[in-house]
């Protein structure tokens, strides 16, 4: 029991909260319907609700390459930013 008491206070460490002023704030200059931006974000849910049966974990692979696809587009989105206009 311990040791999970541990391990949820290291996985709390891993995050950045911000206070409900500056969430506010930051949702009004970034607008987002991504549940991964959301602030109160909970895997389990998000990938239950990708695999909600055990016959959708088929589409696994599909899934996992739309995931690498969009990484890659905001790796270049974010590649493109940081070097600038040319």
């Amino acid at each position: 029991m311990e040791h999970a008491q541990d391990t949820e206070h290291e996985d709390q460490d891993l995050f950045t909260h911000f206070p409900a002023v500056v969430q506010k704030a930051i949702e009004e200059v970034l607008p987002s319907k991504d549940p991964l931006d959301e602030p109160d974000f909970n895997s389990i849910d998000y990938i239950n609700s990708l695999f909600p049966t055990e016959q959708s974990l088929s589409n696994i692979d599909e899934v996992v390459l739309k995931m690498e696809n969009k990484i890659n587009a905001i790796d270049n989105e974010i590649s493109s930013v940081v070097r600038g206009p040319n």
